[in-house]
């Protein structure tokens, strides 16, 4: 019975290990599970095994995009260092990268698509040329790239961090980014949708 015990704990010892990941944290907040990595100081450069294709590939990070990395027992080594007294120093940019990490994972933004989407789609059915149409969305993305999540919806998904402005600066940083591709998005997709009505209605008359 003993010896059953034994090679049951050696086993689940064998399977933690073989599942066991190293995590590599990013200054936008992403992490990626790795089941290896080395970090070269000299160069600023971190070597990881990424999966692309179902195979383990050897991929590269320049290590400004690095805040920190864990090994597979998670004991943590931080990359990132500030370069000049105006970044923010270990300590606090620890607290913004929680804010981006949160925004990255939990920040799904519906409204920028469509509202992109209407945007792209109104202005080729516009009077106009449409290369002259394209102005529109343009000059709409530019715009919307300033918008960012409100103290309100923070506040609202995480009333305990709401407090914590490094945390909120992160959220909103890594929202902004999120509302701008989405709105991109949108955009061409409208764009798209409306050169094919257009093409559609030139068939038709």
């Amino acid at each position: 019975m003993k010896r059953i015990t034994v090679l049951c704990v050696a086993l689940l010892g064998i399977l933690t290990g073989l599942n066991a990941q190293c995590t590599i944290t990013l200054l936008n907040g992403k992490t990626i599970s790795t089941a290896d990595f080395r970090y070269d100081s000299v160069l600023n450069l971190l070597e990881y095994k990424g999966m692309k294709g179902g195979q383990q590939k050897l991929r590269l990070l320049d290590g400004s995009e690095v805040f920190s990395v864990s090994n597979v027992s998670n004991v943590e080594t931080v990359i990132y260092k500030p370069q000049d007294a105006e970044q923010f120093s270990t300590f606090e940019m620890r607290f913004v990268v929680q804010g981006e990490s949160a925004a990255y994972k939990d920040y799904k933004p519906v409204w920028p698509f469509l509202a992109g989407f209407a945007v792209g789609y109104g202005s080729m059915l516009m009077p106009v040329n449409p290369m002259l149409g394209l102005c529109l969305p343009i000059a709409y993305n530019v715009g919307i790239s300033f918008a960012k999540p409100c103290d309100a919806y923070v506040l609202k998904h995480y009333p305990t961090q709401a407090s914590d402005e490094l945390f909120v600066y992160g959220y909103k940083q890594h929202g902004k980014t999120k509302i701008l591709k989405r709105s991109i998005f949108g955009s061409v997709a409208g764009i798209a949708a409306g050169l094919g009505t257009l093409f559609v209605m030139s068939r038709v008359n």
